[in-house]
């Protein structure tokens, strides 16, 4: 039967029972929506165009993005039917991806029906983009824009030429014999139609693709008054818990389905590593006293991980979420924070979140998440281990989940041993001003050491030692302290210095960069390159620039103040310098940290000849620190080297993105360290792009990553409360434009900073990079290669290969809309910039974890190999 036929079959039904009512009827019951809570499977595809000659792939006009012309896996057979299990799809409520590249559309959703025979009447709305099938319990009951038994890859019907934004609905009964009582299963297929050719538009560098063709634009299921159907469109009443995995992003909004079977929790790791997982608490009204608790996790074939390795954390609303996903004023925050302590109470903040798209209607509650994160030793053997969660609350019985933990055979190294670089930055005076503790006080350096042990579980290599005020990290003091005699002359406290760096080493780790910090934009040179910005920042830079470096300076009642001593230019500053910095080098010496010290900090303004100068002639071969748009160009600042180059882009130079089949690029092997600075990766980014923000950068042309915030924790609040400002880019003249820092990976926990749920991807994500970097240094290295054999090289190349393409799909808009959109799409160039919503949405439902744990085993595969051959890892 043709889409029409179907539609107007179900409408002259729906007609005849209208006719039969002598009296006005009531409002219909609506039991699903937009607002119900869905599971997702996306199938991504080239995007394809009519022609003459036929169905063709539209050339993008560029070979960025070769790596969207591989289609993705399609949801597995069989799919459609009740009893599939769909928990490691992606869980949201509806949401149109409005994307040329996806090809295939699986979406299921769940309703209760008391009786069937109580259930006649029930009618669906479908508005789409493309072409649709419908399946209650496994059954077909319509199709529209679609060839009957058309294959999943198979296109939907064309736009009309005249028409390509027509709208496409779909209308019916729903069998009330397909229903059973009991849960029932809502499925809904949607296939691309081809592109409209006025939806495909060459651009400069590239083609635009405007349109997406595959999607879902809205759903309502209606029941009449006193059918035995349950509404299921919102947030329900009651205590609910449920499943949420690793990478799915928690907000208020989020309710559980009623009629969804709480699974385990599944988290996958290697000997050595760590992963999480989590489930969520929610409800219409405040959450009091919860408190959850994990058992140890024991292997049916021998073995356990101790209770005392399993941690359990609850998440706090702290950041927004990327505006894609719940728009629209006072969009609703996202849970990131993990703080050891639970909520007292979960708060309803907003009982109506409104958003601007379609017919969603967010219903707020209080909402917990409860993470469950394994530290895995380093001995124990691979396999399943099991263990539970309780969850408890004084109104309720406890609420008991199974955890499983997937323990892989490869062992991780120690995070110090790291290979790629990674920079995340510490900020001691917004611990002091977030938690109200005097400045250097033992309570605020108890804080700092928390800050310090956090960042030392991803291997940070840097620590920034301020010489001067007014930094760019906006911190208001330096940390050597200049003491006026009364002749005159200066002498100096050293003892802040020494307690900081005694406290990177004992909870940090041995850094590789030590950056003194001592020139940043208000000095000389400030005013150089490229436009500073507004008319505030050239003239704060103009008035400091008269004076000089401000540094701390102490009087004999302890109290503190800000002085400016001559311009680094001025013969007598060289005087005054050259003792602290020899001191402090003696004082890095001692502990074993001369050869990492650097000067700092160089950014598109650079310090003049007569700057640098002033501090080569005390140590002629330290090298500076750098994080400019163009910092790769010279790798040098007038004829001194840079030590720590950072920078977003590599003009005339592709960094990221490359497919495999044109190329491979290993940032790992990078002489040096050159590392990436995405300048805009905001806290509200996606998940997905802080996971792989060390594996983009290994599969390009960077070391590493850098610049990136650590405790820059919210300071003060706004009008309503909220809370609001960073100490980064504090000062006018130091105000640094797109290269400020713009997100901080900690977040404000009750008794200090504390880890993140983007923080905790990060620790994943460098995991999963080095058990890559295992593999490719093997197969990059003859000898190594050879004891693998060439068949299991190819094999695990391919596996890696197609690894890449997913990194990119994951940080992906996945939109090649007007303008930079498209080349944002196709390009690696600037995937930090944008939320990669489809892409994460993607990703979600992948099957991550599976591919995950299949590199974890290969690299386990390759070390026993090559030990088993006696030939050293390269």
């Amino acid at each position: 039967m043709s889409y029409r036929c179907v539609r107007c079959a179900a409408l002259a039904v729906l007609a005849a029972c209208a006719m039969g009512a002598a009296q006005p009827q009531a409002e219909p019951t609506t039991i699903l929506g937009t607002s119900s809570m869905w599971r997702f499977h996306y199938a991504l595809m080239p995007a394809v165009v009519r022609t003459e000659a036929g169905l063709q792939t539209v050339d993008r006009g560029t070979q960025e993005g070769t790596w969207l012309e591989f289609p993705t896996p399609l949801p597995p057979e069989g799919w459609q039917r009740p009893e599939f299990d769909d928990s490691d799809w992606h869980r949201k409520m509806m949401m149109d991806p409005d994307s040329p590249f996806v090809g295939h559309l699986a979406m299921r959703t769940r309703f209760a029906v008391a009786d069937p025979a109580q259930a006649e009447g029930l009618t669906l709305h479908v508005a789409y983009r493309g072409g649709i099938a419908v399946y209650v319990n496994g059954t077909e009951i319509a199709r529209g824009h679609l060839a009957e038994h058309a294959a999943p890859d198979h296109p939907a019907e064309d736009y009309p030429a005249d028409e390509p934004d027509q709208a496409r609905e779909l209308e019916l009964a729903i069998p009330a014999a397909l229903l059973r009582a009991g849960v029932n299963v809502l499925a809904i297929e949607a296939h691309r139609s081809p592109q409209p050719t006025a939806q495909v538009r060459p651009a400069e560098k590239f083609v635009e693709i405007t349109a997406g063709t595959c999607g879902v634009t809205g759903v309502r299921l209606t029941a009449p008054p006193g059918a035995a159907a349950v509404p299921n469109a919102t947030r329900p009443a009651g205590l609910q818990i449920w499943n949420s995995a690793p990478m799915q992003d928690d907000y208020e909004c989020d309710y559980g389905d009623p009629n969804e079977p709480l699974g385990p929790i599944r988290i996958v790791a290697p000997r050595g590593g760590v992963g999480s997982g989590k489930v969520v608490v929610g409800s219409k009204d405040p959450i009091s006293g919860l408190r959850a608790a994990a058992t140890g996790l024991v292997r049916n074939e021998g073995g356990e991980i101790p209770a005392s390795a399993v941690q359990v954390r609850y998440a706090l609303p702290t950041v927004a979420g990327p505006h894609d996903v719940y728009p629209g004023p006072g969009a609703a925050l996202r849970f990131d924070a993990l703080d050891d302590l639970p909520p007292v109470e979960a708060e309803v903040r907003r009982p109506n979140i409104l958003p601007t798209w379609g017919e969603r209607v967010a219903i707020g509650g209080a909402v917990v998440p409860v993470w469950v994160t394994v530290t895995v030793p380093a001995q124990v053997a691979a396999g399943r281990y099991t263990g539970t969660l309780q969850v408890m609350l004084p109104s309720a019985e406890p609420f008991t989940v199974p955890v499983h933990v997937d323990v892989c055979p490869w062992r991780v190294p120690d995070p110090a041993d790291y290979r790629m670089f990674v920079d995340v930055i510490q900020s001691p005076e917004s611990l002091a001003l977030h938690y109200d503790v005097p400045l250097w006080s033992e309570e605020h350096f108890a804080l700092i050491a928390r800050s310090l042990a956090l960042l030392g579980q991803v291997g940070a290599r840097a620590t920034y030692l301020p010489l001067i005020c007014n930094t760019n990290l906006g911190n208001d003091e330096s940390m050597v302290r200049w003491v006026r005699q009364a002749d005159g002359t200066w002498t100096h406290d050293y003892s802040i210095l020494d307690r900081y760096l005694d406290l990177v080493l004992e909870h940090q780790g041995r850094p590789s960069v030590v950056c003194l910090y001592v020139w940043d934009t208000y000095l000389e040179g400030g005013l150089s390159g490229r436009h500073p910005g507004g008319e505030e920042v050239v003239q704060a830079r103009q008035e400091q620039m008269q004076e000089g470096p401000l540094v701390s300076v102490v009087d004999a009642q302890g109290n503190v103040t800000k002085q400016a001593l001559p311009r680094y230019s001025l013969p007598e500053s060289r005087a005054l310098w050259a003792p602290v910095l020899r001191e402090v080098h003696r004082r890095l010496e001692a502990r074993g940290l001369a050869d990492a010290m650097m000067w700092g900090y160089a950014t598109d303004h650079l310090p003049t000849p007569e700057v640098v100068e002033h501090f080569q002639s005390v140590f002629p071969h330290v090298r500076w620190v750098c994080c400019a748009h163009d910092a790769f160009k010279t790798m040098q600042i007038k004829h001194v080297p840079l030590g720590l180059a950072i920078g977003p882009y590599a003009w005339g130079q592709t960094m990221f993105g490359l497919d495999p089949s044109l190329g491979r690029m290993h940032g790992w092997r990078s002489e040096g360290l050159v590392c990436h600075f995405g300048r805009r990766p905001w806290d509200s980014s996606c998940t997905t792009t802080y996971r792989f923000l060390a594996e983009m950068n290994a599969t390009g042309m960077r070391r590493g990553f850098a610049r990136l915030g650590g405790d820059f924790l919210t300071i003060g609040t706004d009008r309503r409360g909220r809370a609001q400002g960073r100490l980064y880019g504090r000062f006018p003249e130091t105000a640094w434009r797109m290269l400020n820092i713009s997100a901080g990976v900690l977040g404000p926990g009750r008794e200090g900073a504390v880890s993140t749920a983007r923080f905790e991807v990060i620790r994943e994500g460098l995991q999963e990079c080095e058990a890559r970097i295992v593999i490719q240094e093997a197969l990059l290295d003859a000898r190594a290669r050879a004891v693998l054999g060439e068949d299991r090289a190819v094999r695990l190349q391919e596996f890696l290969d197609g690894r890449t393409r997913n990194v990119y799909r994951a940080v992906s808009t996945l939109r090649a809309g007007t303008g930079s959109g498209a080349r944002c799409c196709y390009s690696g160039e600037s995937w930090w910039n944008w939320a990669p919503v489809i892409g994460s949405h993607w990703f979600a439902s992948s099957g991550w974890q599976d591919e995950t744990l299949r590199l974890y085993e290969a690299a386990a595969e390759v070390e026993a190999r090559l030990s088993a051959a006696n030939v050293a890892a390269p």
